[in-house]
């Protein structure tokens, strides 16, 4: 089993990290998404398996604009 990690909280309102994180506990998989997942080699050197999937930009906007309206 893993280790705890805090994760930071972000305020989509006030546009601004929190002041709490969240916690959470190890796991035998986690996945770790975002556009930067990929950048940091002391990332990618814990990192069994990487999968990238990619989206076409159509989609993408689509996606982003739907999220955007409906969460923030």
């Amino acid at each position: 089993m893993g280790r705890q990690v805090a994760i930071p909280l972000y305020n989509f309102t006030t546009h601004s990290r929190e002041t709490h994180t969240k916690i959470l506990y190890g796991a035998n998989v986690v996945i770790f998404e975002g556009i930067l997942a990929f950048t940091s080699k002391k990332i990618l050197d814990i990192l069994d398996m990487k999968i990238f999937v990619d989206t076409d930009a159509d989609i993408r906007l689509a996606r982003r604009l739907e999220r955007d309206i409906t969460e923030r």
